[in-house]
């Protein structure tokens, strides 16, 4: 894989003009994956699906791509099959009319009809883009992939982190290429932006005083994760973005930095995020620190705020890259995070920040610390990350990786480079294609088997299950 991608050229003029339909399991927030469509634009034909009318409709529609919405729905038990199948028909036929060359999927539960439905309608490039460790924690949604991801021509991971977790479920690792999410690198020039002007709307917007140590997380607030089977069983109950974390450490930096300042700084997402917001507000009245910790709820100018700080904190219970932290290191800021997920791929311990065990509040606060009282090594961090971020989460980087993926993957199926397939995984390949043509949808325990007259359902057993995942990874379908 990696010979067959370095062969290719990364020129724009080198790659045939292709029809995208990108499918995304959220209709807000992810600007970046619309700034990675807007690039890919200058070539290729780009629009969109999306779950529901949202604020990225506006914003995709701004930049003259097309957008529909679907209904992505997944139901997991038997009775909701029928919606399944009808959701995945209904998507299928919508993609064959307009003869798309390249499906990227991303985001549940999404990923899984729109999976279903470029594969019934056969289209060359089916590509699932993974955006989180999140998902492959919960064991449903682990079943679901390992019973369902060979349908897809590849699967890009966007960390090595959900690399191997793919890898524990029999994906093959060179069908498993790791691209990054790019970001504009236009947008974040430190150089452009006056750090004092920035203090002094802060200081009139927050009353933060001019030279105080400024600390801050940037993120959205999320509401504590449902008790579910599809949510990971050590995060049920909890919020992704744990900022408690960071209030609880702030008395510790207040003894050794007394004059520092905090920034909450996110928007709530839904109603029941801000009682959550609530609940924050008042542990940091119980702790004597609501002046100098501070919500400033949503803002548009972050790239302003990670040049008037000092350190940024990234406390996170799941996490895959954090493109907060990411974002902050191109604006040549430390980074203090906690070792989760793919963050210890982003910030390198000790040389762009520090990472921390999850709740270890004294080592918390220990790093911030370091970093307040030390200019020499903010500077020499953030300098380090920049550069290191620039190398890897660039669209100027991330783009051509795509475009050589589509191209290489388009070939394969086109058959200039299918020679290496054996008879046995051609004959394997058009027995699933026969049967998901006949709407045969199978999420993970139970099967649909829809034609015109007759409906029937199979619930297979455990047994049965395991034969067939045994028999399908002997076939090499997970390979397609």
């Amino acid at each position: 894989m990696q010979h067959a991608l370095t062969s290719l050229k990364a020129s724009d003029s080198s790659i045939e003009s292709l029809n995208i339909l990108f499918v995304c399991g959220s209709s807000d927030g992810s600007n970046w994956l619309i700034e990675a469509a807007v690039r890919l634009k200058r070539t290729h034909r780009v629009s969109f699906v999306l779950p529901a009318p949202g604020s990225m409709v506006e914003l995709i529609q701004s930049h003259g791509m097309k957008v529909e919405i679907f209904s992505l729905d997944v139901g997991y038990l038997p009775e909701s099959f029928d919606r399944l199948a009808k959701n995945v028909d209904l998507l299928a036929t919508y993609i064959r009319e307009n003869r798309y060359d390249v499906v990227q999927y991303c985001l549940y539960p999404a990923t899984v009809v729109a999976r279903l439905a470029s594969f019934k309608a056969g289209v060359p490039v089916r590509m699932q883009w993974t955006m989180g460790p999140y998902y492959m924690d919960s064991w449903p949604i682990r079943l679901v992939e390992a019973f369902t991801c060979w349908m897809d021509t590849t699967i890009v991971a966007t960390s090595e982190c959900i690399k191997r977790q793919y890898r524990s479920i029999a994906y093959p690792g060179s069908q498993l290429p790791v691209c990054h999410v790019g970001y504009d690198h236009r947008h974040f020039d430190p150089e452009a932006i006056d750090r004092k002007a920035v203090r002094k709307w802060l200081k009139s917007q927050y009353d933060v005083p001019l030279e105080a140590p400024l600390v801050a997380m940037i993120s959205r607030f999320y509401p504590p994760l449902p008790d579910s089977p599809f949510v990971p069983r050590h995060l049920r109950g909890r919020s992704s973005k744990s900022f408690d974390q960071l209030i609880q450490a702030v008395p510790l930096v207040l003894k050794a930095v007394p004059g520092a300042y905090f920034l909450l700084v996110g928007g709530a997402w839904g109603e029941e995020s801000k009682a959550l917001i609530d609940q924050l507000k008042r542990l940091c009245c119980e702790l004597e620190i609501e002046q100098r910790v501070i919500f400033t709820g949503h803002v548009d100018n972050v790239n302003e705020i990670n040049k008037a700080i000092d350190v940024l904190v990234q406390c996170s219970s799941t996490e895959n890259e954090c493109g907060t932290a990411v974002q902050a290191q191109m604006m040549e800021r430390p980074v203090v995070a906690t070792d989760i997920g793919a963050l210890n791929e982003t910030v390198t311990n000790g040389t762009t920040g520090f990472l921390v065990k999850e709740y270890d509040l004294a080592g918390l606060a220990r790093h911030i610390v370091d970093l307040l009282n030390d200019e020499d090594m903010r500077l020499r961090m953030g300098k380090e990350g920049r550069r290191r971020m620039l190398e890897k989460y660039t669209l100027a980087v991330t783009i051509p990786i795509q475009e050589k993926l589509y191209l290489l993957k388009r070939n394969h199926r086109n058959g200039t480079t299918d020679s290496s397939v054996s008879p046995w995984r051609k004959l394997a390949t058009k027995a699933a294609t026969f049967m998901v043509n006949q709407s045969l949808c199978c999420p993970y325990y139970g099967l649909l088997l829809k034609n015109e007259r007759l409906k029937i359902k199979y619930r297979l057993s455990a047994f049965w299950g395991n034969t067939i995942a045994r028999w399908r990874v002997r076939l090499g379908l997970h390979r397609y």
